[in-house]
């Protein structure tokens, strides 16, 4: 995971799990930083893909500075969206919409899930805890968005990975998922990833 930009401008999001267009919410209450982005980047640990499907982020606890030891485990991790949970185990749940894309929560540990497979979950629900389990460098949520069968023509619309260079397909840019949606995903007190 890179090191959140200070010099980064606040843009206004929805507030902290709470619903915005189209019934989204923010998957992680603030504040927190993206720590890595979508696409290529080197390879941060043992495991972990050097083309990054998806967006990582890390809560900051109240009070403390933005480096590592501010970061914690433990803090809610919210359904985005309404659906059905297709996988909760290993370090992942994965919650697919109605309208056929998925969207996937990683590095929780077991015992921190909420949900089972095939419970129906609602926008905000929490559905886990931050955690590092699987290929990971330190607590933090993964959030990846799997486009592949969807019905909606504005996820359809959205640039997929294997359109970008990616050696997987069908994923999509959380950040420009998210906007879809009327929903900054990093925004307000949210620091991006240094280049």
């Amino acid at each position: 995971s890179g090191t959140p930009d200070p010099s980064a401008t606040p843009v206004p999001t929805a507030p902290s799990g709470g619903c915005s267009a189209g019934g989204t919410v923010l998957p992680l209450k603030a504040p927190f930083d993206q720590t890595s982005g979508y696409g290529p980047r080197e390879s941060p640990t043992a495991g972990a893909s050097s083309w990054h499907p998806a967006n990582d982020y890390q809560t900051r606890e109240t009070g403390t500075s933005s480096g590592r030891s501010g970061y914690s485990c433990g803090s809610p991790v919210l359904a985005a969206q309404a659906g059905s949970v297709t996988t909760a185990g290993g370090y992942t749940v994965s919650i697919r919409s109605a309208a056929g894309y998925t969207i996937s929560y990683l590095h929780m540990y077991e015992p921190d899930m909420e949900v089972r497979v095939g419970d129906a979950v609602t926008p905000g629900q929490e559905i886990g805890k931050v955690g590092s389990n699987g290929p990971s460098t330190g607590c933090h949520l993964d959030i990846r968005i799997d486009v592949a069968g969807s019905t909606d023509a504005r996820v359809a619309a959205l640039p997929q990975s294997q359109t970008q260079g990616a050696p997987v397909s069908g994923y999509v840019d959380p950040e420009t998922f998210f906007a879809a949606f009327g929903v900054t995903l990093c925004g307000g007190e949210c620091r991006h990833a240094s280049a």
